[in-house]
């Protein structure tokens, strides 16, 4: 799972995981990785490319290429090959004698990848795509659900609930759906009522927002068809920070994570 940038705190703006000293640097990454599909199911990934920016892309995308033209892959073979870019911003920090930067094993709350955004970028039937940030861009807002000791005020709770962002196990949604914004904004953290399932906790309701976009690509979905490729494709993870662990109970229907996807942005910020 791709794991983006935890956002902490009530309504907090975008910012790096906490850990962010003098010791410790972030840098820009990107990866492409390579994948076949057929009838909009992914088959088998081929292979991950990974640098400091989109000078990885030119070799992936040959490699693509070449690919295709081994298997004689082109825009009318029902066999495909696609490439999907992702931008990280990775943690290092300074080690050894000569002070070199190296990628940290682990900082506070383990984050050290901040998923920044992903999206297709090529196909052996599109060729390379437009930039997501001319396809049609909304904003995805998420609902979820949290239980912890009821003993915690709501200052404090604000403080430890982070919330962050997962790209799931990609489907055929994928094809279609861009993350143009990994960083969850307008976080909000408000309490729902006791935990009727756990003595001694309450609920929580975190909310934040995303922003995605559709390919011009795919064929044009309507809203339902939208938020079902966000809920099939994005997931939210929500933990408690400094030692705190989450108390109690959830069903089924409290664990889920609602989408809700709204009106279209013009033109699409990324």
């Amino acid at each position: 799972m791709l794991t983006s940038q935890p956002q902490q705190g009530i309504s907090s703006p975008a910012h790096l995981p906490a850990g962010s000293t003098s010791a410790v640097k972030w840098f820009s990454q990107v990866t492409v990785e390579l994948s076949y599909w057929h009838g909009n199911q992914r088959l088998k990934n081929l292979d991950q490319f990974e640098w400091h920016g989109d000078a990885v892309m030119a070799p992936a995308l040959t490699h693509a290429q070449s690919k295709c033209d081994f298997y004689q892959i082109d825009e009318s073979s029902s066999l495909e090959l696609w490439a999907f870019r992702s931008q990280w911003q990775v943690a290092k920090v300074r080690e050894g004698a000569d002070q070199h930067w190296s990628f940290a094993d682990s900082l506070d709350h383990d984050v050290t990848r901040v998923l920044v955004s992903h999206h297709p970028v090529w196909s052996s039937k599109h060729g390379k795509m437009s930039p997501p940030d001319t396809w049609p861009g909304f904003t995805a807002t998420f609902r979820k659900i949290i239980s912890v000791d009821a003993s915690r005020s709501t200052a404090e709770l604000g403080g430890l609930v982070t919330a962050a962002l997962c790209v799931i196990e990609q489907g055929p949604e994928a094809l279609g759906l861009a993350i143009t914004d990994g960083g969850i904004r307008d976080l909000t953290i408000t309490r729902v009522g006791a935990n009727t399932r756990s003595a001694g906790c309450e609920l929580l309701m975190v909310t934040g927002a995303i922003a995605v976009a559709m390919s011009p690509y795919q064929a044009e979905p309507g809203f339902d068809q939208l938020e079902a490729a966000v809920r099939s494709s994005v997931g939210i993870k929500l933990s408690l920070v400094d030692g705190v662990t989450a108390s109690g109970h959830l069903d089924a229907g409290q664990r889920s994570t609602i989408w809700v996807v709204e009106g279209q942005n013009t033109p699409n910020n990324t």
